[in-house]
């Protein structure tokens, strides 16, 4: 992983193909990810935390197969609530009309 991203377009497009997404703890992703709920958030200055983390989520998903679909659909969900186009369009025609563009 990254150790910090300013956005974090690749972990909203892995959210939005309906991956369970691992992504740095800092910067951008910090806020797109619900750890635990919608994606999981690792410090890549702790590899093997990172890997145990990874770890714990696979033997998960091998022991209640639904588990991979509950975090799929939370981040999905988390896409549709604050990252669509739609979303974007309104925050930028708001912007424009507060600063008179």
């Amino acid at each position: 992983p990254a150790f910090y991203e300013a956005f974090g377009l690749t972990v909203v497009e892995a959210m939005t193909c309906g991956l369970p997404t691992f992504a740095t703890c800092h910067g951008g992703p910090a806020e797109i990810i619900e750890h635990g709920i919608s994606g999981f958030h690792i410090d890549p200055y702790h590899p093997d935390q990172a890997a145990a983390l990874m770890a714990d989520f696979f033997q998960k998903c091998k022991e209640d197969p639904s588990y991979w679909e509950k975090i799929s659909d939370g981040g999905l969900q988390r896409i549709y609530e604050r990252y669509t186009w739609k979303i974007y369009s309104e925050r930028l025609m708001t912007l424009a009309g507060v600063y008179g563009f």
